[in-house]
């Protein structure tokens, strides 16, 4: 949404005023009190005063646009404000009467985040928050800032609260951090100091409510100590900082507190759960500092002293707030919802309280004197000292005040009079009396919905209000009675939000627009009480503003007007769009979800700019746009959605502009006052015809302006709102309505202001004219003019008339027309009443295509310029443009070659000058090094001190090769005179000697060597030759990828040649089989860029269907033309009727190709009728037949032999490639390598550049901080000595001032007046003069500063009240006193005066007397200001201190800075390339850390693992004489264990053999026995054996026969395949022939008609090969018999084989039992035991 402009326009306050019925506004947190009694208000660009105890409203209409913060003194009477926008003003004003003091400008850039007085309201604090972050302290007595009252903060804050008692001490509060700071006066200026953060940075706490606490009298001391300010936070904890900064406490309470409140000796904390907790404080027992924990403080029951047995904090009362209010509210009404208190603040004197629930009700509550009292012990009951404490339940006696939404309002709607209702996004809907005064007995009642509304609408009766929700349902409430709502029925509708709810005012239709772009009909039925959904229509688009239009005539039917923006479908434009749909008719009745079009018609109309708003005005409509306009349409006319060829329609006049876009749009019953709202704020009525009347400016546009606006029916009653800021009810004034309440100034107002400040509470506004006035207005037109319209008027209904007579005969034709026969109906074109309006219509259509051709060649044409100039840009300027090579068998393998651009001449020029340069630089460099150069001037010792800077012999040997770009020739030479022997110095030779020659044409030897990369200079020459360096490696593969490129085009040359003969063997052997060919790519061609295939338009060209017609008639010509051309080419056919289609002759037919015709009569005769020739003929034929299958078995072998042979090569040409291009790939990877490697190398030294730019950056930044320091330390020098001198001459005077007033004491004797005064005389005017006046001077000057300071609006302030009297220490800087203090003579002559004193002698001594009490005066004076400017002048020291530390620390950082940078000047970074194996840094899982890596030459670690393997060896040998040692004496252990052990087994044998008992058995084996029966067991198994083995042998032969049999069988079916496949060849061959013959013989024109023949004769033979004539049906039909014939065989053969498997695995069964028979199952049977 375009906004015309960024800041409002407002008018002046007396600018058409209006009357403000009502103001249901928040309360505001703080709330601001103006008086005792009177609250501060704001609603939109108005304030307004509150008087909480008569209820009376006074308003002030604001020049501002809008109000960001308000805040008022209650002590000076004073309002302040801020305005909205950039760059705001601050507003003073005093209240009742209004006046305007002073504007302060310049306290903000953007926006104010709070605005607060002092407790006496003698400054005005404003803390900005945008663009900066300020505070600053104003005097609200001068209207101008402090002097250094002003100060940048490092973050935002939230709001300012300054001490009650210490004005120069104030706490800055965000949601998470509190900040103190102090201001000092000092000589006449202030000292602002922001102390550090009070609460943990990361310590979680969210804050929720703070107060300052009064102090505390020392009673040993009298002295006032300073407050506390007490921070409670969301997280259940208490908070006490001191006014230093410093916590002093911190306990935690059983429930979040929500508000805190001080009283006198007591601190009133409000918590979550309603409850309103007194505590009794004892403030001197705070604790200096706390030292517990913030993350587990002490419970506040348990807050105790740290030197005493005093408590902190102690609960005296405790009320359920809550308990009580809903006591209340149950009373008036039982179904309200219980409220939750949110806010609790006491008024300024503390007699009551301002409570505000969560439903936005607000309440006062009386608080009496005894809160803060402990409860007294009764008559007879002691106190005892550890008695128990009893909590005191309180109650208030509490009044219901107002109500307000404290959600976003969504939605508002007079209901009937002055009976409105409202709802928010908390599913709050109130219902609320707009007109009088509320009552705590009159319940404004409240309906909670679980879903947010979004939108709501009155019955027109204003008996009912319909509810649309964020859930798609929809509800209604009863309103008969508005005070007790009935919840009617609900429906839920759709699956997303309710948009809009528009009931019509007849019929009892109701429509809803849902954000799924449905609008949905019902009709509410008023018997049941409910409504019926008739159905749904689609209308493709959004919804923004909806209405009704309603016909005067009984029997039209009412439409639906929506305005939004339709979506097309097809071009995915959204255009801005009004829709008229005629709702279904009574008849109707819903069969399914979506109505259909004939039961709902639709007109629409496009419209040019967004529609926000919809108003019916009779015919006409008036729609509210996105540009602030409104303006009056005509009704859609188009019985369709829009489309491309609709035209958008103009508007018939602009009724009226505002700044911003239309929110809402309201109509009068009387059609004569339109009420418009917008985003800007204001709120406009003028009349349907464009007419103004009023246009005032009421919300807050940097808050949405007036979002929401619902309006009486006459119109008198408007209810508006921007959603956030409240609900205003208020209403035009008439010129003769009497003011409300007047407000009346009681000083004079300057001129310049009187024209702004004109505040008056009467309003003129339109208001609905009278029948008199109308007729009063008629009779003051002429005749003529009346006349004159009486007759345009009934002309323009005479043809209105006309023409929907017209319209319905025109319909009534047409549709004759559609039911005529086809002979008579007339096609759409014909059927044309106006032939010149077709033929118009018909030229404009034209001149709209051609415009449109003429844009699309503009864009073509465009398009085209693009492209030449990316051409131009990006193709023409390569000079090898971007390509690749694929692999033929591997389609993943792909090589891609080194775009490069063509160089410019600039580049070329700089590179042709910098290898000049170098050039030069070499042969100065192998001058300086030669012999011929003299010795002084020599670089390799000939000097006394080389440069070992440049020179990298000193501390390289040149045979570091992993140092990158170091192309050494010493290098080369030391391998050669380090080489071995001839073959290891002929390939150092031949190394050196491809190293030079490689080094000779390239700009390798032009590179600087990386010891020598010092000066930036360099640094700059090295990134050129190395990129040039880079483009070299390019190059060079570009040539090898350029030789790959050609190798590929030869070998697909070559494959290409061989798929051509295999092809030709392919149709030679009649085969259809896919030929390997190298697929294609496009990126192998680098000009396929610039080519666009047709495959990649992916939209389908438009073809109109007169296109289709003359491409389809030309193809068909074509096409005739070449049937006939065929059929008239004389030389194809007689090709085809001599030689059979083909030129060449029998001799040059292949084997295949030839063909034998057998002639007819071989195989109609048999062959027992054939005649001797006959036969022969027959012989010689199937001789000739049989030769020729032999050749053609020959030839196709050969041909088969040929087409594997080709197929083998073009596979190994491919493979061949795809190894070569493997090969380039690999040599793909070591050209990377080295391309990004000299990249690499650019990158670092380009770095290299830019961190020495950056290091010179921060020198230039720290040497001009340190000379803006050193002017900055000068100017406090000089600003410090120069106020140094200043108080050397103020102490001077002051020294002068005591002299003289000493001088003034000690020469009073000598007076000459007192010469002739006796001693004791003089000893009495003496002491009559020394009697002390200052300190009675002191405190009447402090009663006098007392008595300019008054209580709240005049009143005393109550006990109640914490900080007392507001009072001020002393008087801002720039204020003066009233009066010098003078003294009046105590003393009177001639009471007071001694004897003998006269009265010339007497008035000399009150004379000097007076003079005395001036000097001391002026010496008191002129010593608080000889301590205000040694206190200013210890600040400025402790400021020019500061200012050289910091001058100190910006000097040793940029000593220190250069010496980094003196030491980065010869730290050369070099690049290495190592092999993986020698890296031994861990790897790090990104990026591994080299900086504390050490690089370490092989020979070292060859050196070191030499000398180990030597100590390894040493210790080897060691470790084998240790073995061997021990091997010995571990083997003489065995042999001793192995003796002992033999000894003592042969005693055990010794035993056994003499224990041993001799028994038959043992005899018999002595004996032999035992192996007579072993021999015979071993004769059994041997028997055993043999019968095995010829078992075996039997059962082979068997199958060995079994074997032989199948082999044999097979070998049989395979001679009967190979006979069977010969005779399928010959078969074949035959009926290729007569197929052959059959088309020589067939006629050439027309063709003939398939053979038929009967049932049971000879099918007719067609073909050379004695294939017949067979119908596709028979053949069909005899497949099918066949496949079942076949189908049925398998099965029956796979049954024959199961059955023999079967029966063979039984006989093997059996066999197998027989074998094992018997069974010894019962073996492994568990036996059965005893049970026991």
């Amino acid at each position: 949404l375009v906004s015309k402009s960024h800041t409002p326009m407002v008018g002046k306050p007396h600018d058409d005023p209006v009357h403000f019925h009502a103001a249901h506004v928040a309360m505001g947190a703080p709330l601001v009190f103006v008086d005792r009694n009177t609250v501060l208000l704001v609603c939109g660009s108005n304030l307004c005063l509150w008087d909480t105890g008569t209820g009376e409203h006074e308003w002030l209409a604001t020049s501002s646009a809008a109000i960001a913060r308000a805040c008022a003194s209650p002590v000076k009477n004073l309002v302040a404000f801020a305005e909205g926008g950039t760059d705001p003003r601050v507003y003073v004003y005093t209240a009742r009467p209004w006046k305007k003091q002073y504007e302060l400008p310049g306290t903000t850039d953007l926006d104010l985040a709070d605005l607060q007085f002092n407790y006496s309201g003698s400054r005005l604090y404003a803390l900005a928050k945008a663009s900066k972050d300020r505070i600053t302290v104003c005097s609200s007595l001068s209207g101008q800032a402090l002097p250094g009252g002003s100060m940048e903060l490092p973050m935002k804050f939230d709001r300012v609260a300054v001490n009650p008692k210490n004005k120069d001490v104030m706490a800055l509060v965000t949601a998470t951090q509190v900040r103190m700071v102090t201001m000092t006066k000092s000589h006449q200026t202030y000292i602002m100091k922001l102390l550090p953060p009070s609460l943990p940075v990361d310590g979680g706490l969210s804050i929720c409510a703070y107060s300052w606490t009064p102090g505390y009298v020392n009673e040993k001391t009298d002295e006032q100590m300073p407050g506390s300010f007490i921070v409670a936070t969301r997280q259940s904890t208490l908070i006490i900082i001191g006014g230093d900064g410093v916590i002093r406490h911190a306990c935690t309470t059983e429930s979040p507190i929500t508000s805190l409140q001080v009283l006198s000796g007591a601190l009133a904390t409000f918590h979550a759960n309603n409850f309103l907790n007194i505590w009794m404080v004892e403030e001197e027992a705070l604790p200096a500092e706390f030292t517990g924990s913030l993350l587990d403080p002490p419970a506040i029951e348990d807050s105790a002293s740290e030197g005493g047995p005093h408590i902190l904090f102690r609960l005296g009362k405790s009320a359920d707030v809550g308990e009580q209010v809903d006591r209340v509210i149950r009373h008036r009404k039982d179904s309200e919802p219980p409220s939750n208190i949110v806010q609790f603040e006491a008024g300024p004197n503390f007699d009551f309280a301002i409570l505000v629930t969560t439903s936005g009700d607000v309440w006062k509550a009386e608080l009496s004197e005894e809160l803060t009292k402990d409860k007294e012990p009764a008559e007879g009951e002691e106190e005892e000292e550890e008695a128990e404490a009893v909590v005191e339940n309180i109650e208030f006696p509490l009044q219901w005040l107002r109500w307000f939404h404290t959600r976003l309002i969504t939605a508002v709607c007079v209901v009937r009079d002055d009976i409105c209702a409202s709802a928010d996004e908390g599913g709050m809907v109130r219902i609320w009396q707009a007109l009088g005064e509320p009552t705590c007995e009159t319940s404004y009642p409240a309906i909670v919905l679980p879903s947010p509304i979004t939108a709501m609408a009155a019955k027109p009766d204003g008996q009912g209000l319909m509810i649309g929700t964020e859930g798609g349902t929809i509800r209604f409430i009863d309103l008969q009675e508005w005070q007790a709502p009935l919840l009617g029925s609900i429906a839920r509708i759709s699956t997303a939000g309710i948009l809009q709810i528009a009931p019509c005012p007849r019929d009892d239709f109701w429509a809803f627009a849902t954000v799924t772009h449905e609008i949905c009909f019902a009709r509410w039925v008023e018997d049941h009480g409910a409504f019926t959904i008739l159905g749904f229509v689609n209308i493709e688009g959004s919804c923004e503003g909806v209405d009704w239009s309603v016909p005067t005539a009984a029997d039209a039917r009412p439409k639906f007007l929506i305005g939004g923006q339709y979506h097309h479908q097809g071009s995915g434009e959204k255009w801005p769009c009004l829709w008229a749909l005629e709702p279904p008719p009574d008849d109707y009745e819903p069969r399914q979800k979506m109505v259909p079009k004939q039961h709902s018609p639709i007109w629409t109309m496009k419209v040019g700019v967004r529609v926000l708003a919809v108003k019916a005005y009779g015919d006409h409509v008036l729609l509210g746009f996105a540009d602030g306009s409104v303006r009056q349409y005509a009704m859609p006319s188009f019985r369709s959605m829009p489309s491309l060829k609709h035209q958008i329609a103009q508007a018939m006049n602009v009724v009226c502009s505002h700044g911003q876009v239309i929110t809402a749009l309201h109509l009068s019953e009387d059609k004569n006052a339109l009420i418009s709202a917008s985003m800007d704020g204001s709120i406009r009525i003028s009349s349907p015809t464009g007419a103004p009347q009023f246009a005032k400016h009421l919300h807050d546009p940097y808050q949405g302006g007036a979002m929401i606006m619902s309006c009486s029916g006459s119109g008198k009653l408007v209810v508006s709102s921007t959603g956030v800021d409240g609900l205003m009810v208020w209403r035009a004034a008439k010129a003769g309505d009497a003011p409300e309440k007047q407000v009346v100034e009681d000083a004079p107002i300057p001129e310049d202001l009187e024209e702004e400040l004109q505040v008056d509470a009467v309003f003129q506004v339109w208001e609905p004219a009278t029948q008199d006035e109308v007729v009063h207005d008629l009779d003051e037109m002429t005749a003529e003019e009346a006349e004159a319209n009486t007759r345009q008027e009934a002309l323009r209904k005479t043809l209105l008339l006309e023409v929907e007579s017209v319209r319905k005969k025109l319909a009534d034709l047409v549709e004759a027309n559609s039911h005529c026969p086809e002979i008579e109906r007339l096609q759409r074109s014909e059927f044309c009443i106006d032939v010149e309006e077709r033929e118009r219509i018909a030229a404009k259509t034209m001149e709209r295509c051609n415009a449109l051709r003429s844009q699309i060649q503009n864009e073509n044409l465009a398009r085209e310029l693009i492209r030449e100039r990316l051409v131009a840009e990006f193709w023409e300027t390569m000079q090898i443009p971007g390509s690749s090579i694929f692999g033929m068998q591997n389609p993943n393998l792909t090589v891609s070659n080194y775009p490069m651009r063509v160089k410019s001449a600039a580049e070329n020029s700089r590179l042709h000058k910098l290898k000049c340069l170098r050039e030069v630089e070499l042969r100065e460099k192998e001058f300086l090094s030669s012999k011929n150069c003299p010795a002084m001037l020599r670089r390799d010792g000939g000097a006394e001190q080389p440069d070992v800077l440049f020179t990298s012999d000193v501390f390289a040997s040149g045979s570091e090769d992993y140092i990158v770009n170091w192309f050494s020739k010493r290098a080369a030479q030391s391998k050669a005179e380090n080489a071995n022997g001839e073959e290891d110095a002929a390939e150092a030779a031949a190394a050196a000697a491809k190293m030079e020659k490689e080094m000779e044409g390239s700009v390798r030897r032009l590179l600087y060597e990386p010891f020598e990369l010092l000066t930036n200079c360099r640094r700059r020459v090295q990134v050129v030759l190395l990129q040039e360096l880079a483009q070299e490696y390019r190059a060079k593969f570009n040539v090898l990828f350029n030789a790959m490129m050609k190798e590929k085009s030869h070998c697909v040359e070559a494959i290409e040649e061989r798929n051509k003969k295999l092809r030709s063997i392919l149709g030679e052997l009649k085969m259809t089989e896919a030929v390997v060919s190298p697929p294609k790519y496009e990126l192998e061609n680098p000009k396929s860029v610039l080519t666009v295939r047709d495959d990649e338009i992916k939209a389908e060209k438009w073809i109109s269907p007169e296109e289709k017609e003359r491409l389809d008639a030309l193809k068909a010509a074509e096409d005739e033309r070449m049937r006939k051309l065929r059929e008239n080419d004389s030389g194809a056919r007689a090709l085809m009727q001599m030689m059979g289609g083909t030129l060449k002759t029998k001799k040059d037919l292949s084997p295949l190709e030839i063909i034998l015709e057998r002639e007819e009569w071989m195989d109609m005769i048999p062959l027992d009728e054939m005649t001797e020739e006959q036969r022969a003929a027959v012989a010689e034929f199937e001789r000739k037949e049989k030769e020729l299958q032999e050749a053609q078995d020959k030839y196709r072998k050969t041909l088969h032999t040929e087409l594997a042979k080709l197929k083998q090569e073009v596979i190994d040409n491919m493979s061949s490639f795809d190894d070569d291009l493997r090969s380039l790939h690999h040599k793909r990877f070591q050209y990377d390598t080295q391309v990004y490697c000299q990249e690499l190398y650019c990158v670092r030294l380009q770095l290299a550049l830019v961190q020495n730019q950056e290091d010179s950056s921060i020198k230039e930044r720290l040497t001009q901080q340190q000379l803006e320091k050193e002017r900055e330390l000068d100017a406090k020098e000089h600003q410090l000595q120069e106020f140094k001198s200043k108080c050397r001459r103020h102490q001077e005077s002051h020294n002068a001032k005591k002299e003289a007033e000493h001088q003034l004491i000690t020469s009073f004797r000598q007076q000459r007046e007192f010469s002739n005064v006796s001693a004791d005389v003089l000893r009495q005017l003496q002491a009559m003069f020394r009697q002390p006046t200052v300190r009675e001077e002191a405190e009447r000057q402090t009663d006098l500063r007392k008595s300019r300071t008054s209580t709240v609006r005049g009143d005393a302030a109550t006990p109640g009240a914490p900080f007392g009297l507001p009072e001020e220490k002393y008087l801002d800087i720039g204020l003066k006193e009233d009066v010098e203090p003078t003294e009046e003579d105590a003393f009177r002559y001639p009471e007071d005066a001694p004897e003998g004193v006269d009265e010339v002698q007497f008035r000399r001594m009150l004379e000097l007397r007076r003079e005395k009490a001036q000097a001391q005066y002026e010496v008191k004076k002129s010593q608080e200001t000889l301590d205000e400017m040694t206190t200013h002048l210890a600040h400025l020291e402790a400021e020019t201190a500061e200012c050289k530390a910091q001058r100190d620390r910006v000097r040793k950082e940029l000593e220190e800075h250069c010496a980094v940078m003196d030491k980065e000047v010869h730290d050369i970074e070099l690049m290495f390339q190592l092999k993986q194996g020698q890296v031994e840094v861990p790897q790090h899982a990104v990026v591994t850390d080299y900086s504390d890596a050490v690089v370490l030459d092989t020979e070292v670690v060859a050196s070191r693992n030499r000398r180990i393997q030597e100590i390894g060896k040493e210790k080897v040998n060691v470790l084998h004489m240790i073995k061997d040692f021990r091997k010995k004496l571990s083997l003489m252990d065995w042999e001793q264990k192995m003796l002992a052990l033999k000894m003592e087994d042969l005693e055990e044998r010794t035993k056994d053999v003499h224990m041993l008992r001799v028994t038959k058995d043992l005899q018999a084996t002595l004996k032999g026995g035992e192996e007579g029966k072993n021999k015979h067991e071993s004769d059994m198994l041997e028997r055993k054996i043999e019968h095995l083995k010829t078992t075996t042998k039997q059962k082979e032969g068997q199958l060995q026969r079994q074997y032989n049999i199948v082999k044999q069988q097979r070998k049989v079916k395979e001679v009967e395949n190979a006979m069977l496949e010969r005779k399928l060849r010959e078969l074949q061959q035959n009926v290729v022939q007569r197929e052959h013959i059959r088309r020589l013989r067939a006629p050439q024109a027309g063709g003939a008609a398939a053979p038929t023949t009967k049932s049971g004769q000879k099918r007719p033979i067609i073909g050379g090969g004695g294939k017949v004539e067979v119908s596709e049906a028979e053949a069909k039909a005899a497949a099918n018999a066949f496949s079942e014939t076949k189908a049925r065989r398998a099965l029956l053969d796979a049954a024959r084989a199961h059955t023999s498997e079967i029966d063979r695995l039984r006989r093997e069964l059996d066999r197998l039992r027989q074998k094992t028979f018997p069974s010894f199952v019962q073996l492994h049977q568990q036996p059965q035991m005893s049970p026991d």
